[in-house]
């Protein structure tokens, strides 16, 4: 009980750690492309003040046309131009966003169920498909186990291909992760059994 309690929390604690790596990383590579944040190297000197001659206002306006050269769509600065236009219909705008956000509440419920059905359906077919080789033959052998073994690793490969694709890291470093975590698992178990007899 307690050796099935721990491995439990060791195969958790290390699949949630990684599943979360790869995800943030996901999220962080999505960020900087959504910004279009691109990494640039300063070549020019610390006190450059005195050879460019530019004041404070011209180093602003610079900066804004390098801002505004740098955005997929263009946006006006200038906040002298701000004019409200008023309907007897009401703000379509309002309307619209009404409607946006009722559309973006629908896919988070959506994706709030289909999060929670994966979440708790993946554990026990990750756990079900390992004991498929149990239920052929009348009698277990060793041969049983091996092939039990060779799903759980294959398995195990598998999702850290799957980790690897989603974070845009290496395949194999987040395979061999995920079997480095299955082997520990299956060895602290191991060894709890033989200190603390069933």
């Amino acid at each position: 009980g307690f050796s099935t309690a721990l491995a439990i929390g060791i195969s958790g604690l290390w699949g949630a750690f990684l599943s979360e790596e790869a995800e943030r990383k996901k999220k962080m590579i999505d960020l900087k492309k959504e910004m279009a944040i691109f990494e640039e190297e300063k070549e020019e000197e610390p006190n450059n003040k005195e050879k460019n001659g530019l004041n404070n206002d011209e180093k602003e306006i610079l900066e804004e046309q390098e801002i505004q050269k740098a955005m997929v769509t263009p946006v006006n600065l200038n906040h002298t131009n701000n004019k409200r236009f008023f309907s007897l219909k009401g703000n379509p705008k309002k309307k619209k966003r009404k409607k946006n956000n009722s559309i973006i509440e629908r896919s988070e419920r959506f994706a709030t169920i289909v999060a929670s059905l994966v979440d708790g359906g993946a554990p026990v077919l990750g756990s079900i498909l390992p004991l498929i080789p149990f239920f052929f033959g009348d009698t277990l052998s060793l041969f049983h186990f091996l092939v039990a073994y060779t799903v759980l690793v294959a398995i195990l490969i598998y999702l850290g291909i799957f980790l690897g694709k989603i974070s845009g890291g290496g395949h194999a470093k987040y395979a061999i992760h995920l079997v480095t975590a299955g082997v520990t698992t299956l060895l602290v178990s191991l060894l709890l059994q033989l200190v603390i007899p069933a």
